[in-house]
């Protein structure tokens, strides 16, 4: 996965950060399903208390393919609600240059109730992530960290 912050009026849609991933990112699991921490991008910590996430929109650089996968999905949510982002309603990548609008307007953004992590789910029907030899999705955040507010004030 490759994390990047944008800085001041250098992003499309108003976001802050973008992930990128990869098929490699997933092939190495011989399963249908992974779950990927995003945000941050170090293992094992969280986004602190008050922090306001909001997915502004997906990018589908290059379809996934991978022989016998008909269908590759993602939820984009936190540790309470593994699709509060983004539904795999939303979630087709097997198309290149699909560009999908997360799920609800009504839960974007979300601020935070207690120190959490961003994660991806990624399904796949038809065969296990392993069968993928090309793909890749930009997820386009808009994070905003107590900090950011709390200058505002």
């Amino acid at each position: 996965m490759k994390f990047h912050k944008f800085t001041a009026d250098g992003s499309p849609s108003d976001a802050t950060h973008r992930v990128t991933v990869t098929y490699d990112d997933l092939n190495t699991t011989a399963a249908t399903s992974l779950v990927s921490q995003l945000l941050p991008q170090t293992a094992g910590t969280n986004l602190p208390l008050g922090t306001t996430v909001e997915v502004t929109h997906i990018k589908i650089t290059t379809a996934f393919v991978g022989t016998a996968i008909s269908a590759l999905t993602i939820k984009v949510g936190d540790v309470s609600v593994d699709n509060r982002y983004v539904t795999t309603a939303v979630g087709d990548l097997l198309t290149a240059n699909t560009r999908a609008i997360p799920r609800s307007v009504t839960t974007q953004p979300y601020a935070l109730t207690a120190a959490d992590t961003v994660k991806a789910t990624f399904t796949a029907t038809g065969a296990n992530l392993t069968a993928l030899t090309a793909g890749q999705v930009d997820i386009f955040f808009k994070i905003l960290l107590p900090q950011d507010l709390e200058a505002w004030a």
